[in-house]
């Protein structure tokens, strides 16, 4: 796990978000994991390959005891592999048939596939919450804020998301009453949705905002690090040298000059073309 309480994780309908539980103890969670794929299908592999692989040991001058050999081995190398794989993988892939993170949903995580099928309003202020929790804990600039400012903004998140996925049951009671349904539950029921509904989109206005003030925040401290760095070299630049070697530059054309005229003169090699047009240069 990073540093955001946010991952992205692949599962059979695609790659989602995940909003990690605040207060989870992962440590815990890859221990389960461990005992999960220990005791997976894959395991009974590994043991059944190692006994083939001994079997094929004790008649190993045979063909049949170095098919055995290698035939265990490959298979209780795949398996090994594939009890790596879904252990290091564990918070990311998710596509496998049996996974313990998702028998209840909102036990260890939400994902973004998880409100699928709501309204259309609820499911993108969801997904613009857990993706803004991601932008706050990996920005750059996070290190300006306390560990409680970010675990805050986890914890709200945390509380609207999973407010949501509470109310699913009831928001399909609700579609599924018939059209001329009426009666003071329903309608208090709509209402309480309603409610909901706005109160989820003001707390994404509100974390909304706190990450624009963080990317705002964000570019300032690239500007500061541009304007350093401008600085820094702007005074320990050679432009000094530079001056200095254009005054010799504009003293050599007149020596030169001096000393190919006089050349010509003790050679008596006669004039230039372009003294010729510039007989007052001659003269000097």
């Amino acid at each position: 796990m990073n540093g955001s309480p946010v991952t992205e994780g692949q599962f059979r309908a695609g790659a989602a978000l995940m909003l990690w539980r605040p207060g989870l103890d992962y440590n815990m969670v890859r221990r389960r994991a461990l005992a999960e794929s220990v005791s997976s299908s894959s395991s009974i592999h590994v043991v059944l390959g190692t006994a083939v692989v001994v079997m094929g040991v004790s008649v190993i001058p045979t063909a049949i005891g170095w098919l055995c050999l290698l035939g265990g081995a490959l298979a209780v190398g795949i398996n090994v592999l594939r009890i790596s794989v879904d252990y290091r993988y564990m918070d990311t892939d998710h596509q496998h048939a049996s996974c313990f993170l998702e028998q209840v949903c909102g036990e260890f995580f939400y994902h973004t596939h998880d409100f699928v099928g709501l309204e259309p309003r609820v499911a993108h202020s969801v997904h613009r919450i857990i993706d803004s929790v991601h932008s706050m804990h990996t920005s750059s600039a996070a290190v300006w804020l306390s560990a409680q400012q970010l675990h805050d903004i986890h914890q709200v998140a945390w509380d609207a998301v999973e407010t949501v996925a509470k109310t699913r049951r009831l928001r399909v009671i609700v579609a599924d009453s018939p059209a001329c349904a009426a009666g003071i539950d329903l309608t208090l029921a709509r209402s309480q949705l309603a409610k909901v509904d706005d109160t989820v989109g003001e707390i994404e206005a509100y974390i909304c905002e706190a990450v624009m003030l963080m990317q705002s925040w964000e570019l300032k401290l690239i500007e500061i690090d541009l304007r350093d760095r401008l600085r820094i070299e702007l005074e320990s630049g050679p432009y000094h040298t530079l001056h200095a070697a254009l005054r010799r530059a504009q003293s050599l054309p007149e020596a030169v000059f001096s000393h190919i005229t006089a050349a010509r003169d003790l050679t008596d090699a006669g004039r230039f073309d372009w003294e010729t047009k510039h007989p007052s240069r001659t003269e000097d």
